[in-house]
């Protein structure tokens, strides 16, 4: 099962079968750590900004969130250019309370502004994320 943990004031810790792309390619992965708080200067992976920017969020789902987990398979993570991480194939978020969401496919916000973290809500047109 690919799951993708959004660990508390820090990235999102992906574990599984996942083909991450970046402007150089595509590589293959089974474990990946990207970056949620929108500064790394390595995007979409993280560098650690996130303790420098003192990103806050406690890793939770939304109320909104629909509980589930996905079936297997590959997946591919694909950070949209000044947007969100557009995630293809079964993936399971899972909440730093245990709570769970599955979704294929999925918008996670990269710039660290969203309102319904992990899930993008259009944040970054508005507070001029790049990456």
């Amino acid at each position: 099962m690919n799951t993708i943990l959004p660990a508390p004031n820090g990235p999102y810790l992906c574990g599984g079968d996942f083909v991450v792309v970046t402007a150089s390619g595509e590589r293959a992965a089974s474990q990946a750590t990207l970056c949620r708080c929108g500064g790394s200067a390595n995007k979409p992976y993280c560098d650690s900004s996130h303790e420098r920017l003192r990103f806050a969020d406690a890793g939770r789902l939304p109320a909104s969130a629909t509980p589930g987990r996905a079936e297997s398979g590959a997946a591919t993570l694909t950070p949209l250019a000044n947007g969100p991480l557009q995630v293809d194939g079964p993936v399971t978020i899972v909440a730093t309370d245990g709570r769970t969401s599955a979704g294929n496919p999925l918008l996670l916000c990269r710039c660290g502004g969203s309102s319904t973290k992990p899930f993008c809500d259009g944040t970054h047109r508005r507070n001029g994320f790049t990456g």
